[in-house]
C-alpha cells in the first residue's frame, strides 16, 4: 500500500516536471504573442495618425461634382486636396483593427493556456508533495521493507504451527495444574483429618 502511495506521489511530480516544463513554453508564447499584439497596436495607432493627418485628402476623395462639401457646404470644389504618397485609407485602417482583434483573441487563448497548466501543476504538486528524486529514495526504502516484510513473512507457517503446539503443550499443562490442584486439596483434607485424628489420640 505504500508502495502504490508513493508511485502515485512519483508519477504526480513527473507530471508536475513536464507541466513545469510546457509552462514555460506557454509563457514564453504568451509573452511573443503579447508583444506582437503591442507592434500591431503601435502600428494601428500610426495608421490612424496617418489618416488624421491625410483627412483632408480622403474628404475631396469623396466630394461629387456638384455635390456639397461635408467641411464647407461649398458645392464648388476649385482645389480638392490630393493624398501623400502611400497614405493609408479606411481600408488600411480596418485591416490594423482586424490584426490587433486577432491577436487579442490569440493572447488570451495563450493567458488560458498558461493558467490551465499553472492549475495542474499546483495540483501535481499538492498531489507529489516532494520531488521526483526524494520520491524515489522513499520507494527503494518502501521495497526495502517489503522484501524484509516477505522474509519475515516466509516464516510465518512454521512460526504458525509453532504456536499452535505451544498452544496444545499448554492446553496440557493447564489440564495437569487442575489435576494436581485437586490432588493437592483433597490430600490437604487428608492432612486435616489425619492431624485431627492424632490430636485426638
Amino acid at each position: 500500500a505504500d508502495l502504490e502511495v508513493l508511485r502515485a506521489r512519483a508519477r504526480a511530480a513527473r507530471s508536475a516536471e513536464m507541466l513545469t516544463a510546457q509552462l514555460v513554453v506557454a509563457e514564453q508564447a504568451l509573452g511573443e504573442a503579447a508583444q506582437a499584439r503591442l507592434l500591431a497596436r503601435e502600428t494601428l495607432v500610426e495608421i490612424r495618425e496617418q489618416r488624421l493627418d491625410g483627412m483632408a485628402a480622403e474628404i475631396a476623395g469623396k466630394l461629387a461634382v456638384g455635390a456639397s462639401c461635408p467641411v464647407c457646404g461649398s458645392a464648388d470644389h476649385p482645389s480638392p486636396a490630393s493624398p501623400a504618397p502611400g497614405a493609408p485609407d479606411e481600408a488600411a485602417e480596418r485591416e490594423a483593427r482586424r490584426e490587433v482583434d486577432d491577436l487579442e483573441v490569440v493572447v488570451e487563448a495563450h493567458a488560458q493556456q498558461v493558467r490551465g497548466l499553472e492549475t495542474q501543476r499546483a495540483t501535481a504538486l499538492a498531489e507529489s508533495g516532494d520531488s521526483v528524486e526524494n520520491l524515489l529514495v522513499e520507494e527503494e526504502e518502501a521495497l526495502a521493507r517489503r522484501d524484509r516484510a516477505s522474509r519475515v513473512g516466509a516464516n510465518v507457517e512454521s512460526l504458525a504451527a509453532r504456536v499452535d503446539t505451544l498452544l496444545a503443550e499448554q492446553q496440557a499443562l493447564v489440564g495437569e495444574r487442575d489435576t494436581l490442584l485437586a490432588t493437592a486439596t483433597r490430600l490437604d483434607t487428608e492432612i486435616a483429618v489425619l492431624t485431627a485424628h492424632m490430636d485426638g489420640l
